[in-house]
């Protein structure tokens, strides 16, 4: 998690903002160094998108075509 914070020396503070792309990058690399894998833009987007509208979290699972996750 530090290493999100601290993701291409980017360091925010009072009323600094990062776009989308930067925060996707920041992620990205954090999930690359777990071992998971990248998130795609649009479905980022939609991440955002729902905790900025809603209070309850959406679950972002795909269900392949033999029915598992």
């Amino acid at each position: 998690m530090q290493n999100l914070m601290n993701a291409r020396n980017i360091t925010l503070s009072g009323s600094e903002t990062i776009d989308s792309q930067q925060l996707l990058l920041m992620v990205n690399e954090t999930r690359k160094e777990h071992g998971e894998p990248p998130i795609r833009n649009n479905v980022f987007i939609d991440r955002i998108k729902d905790e900025l509208e809603s209070e309850y979290y959406k679950i972002f699972v795909v269900q392949k075509m033999n029915n598992t996750e």
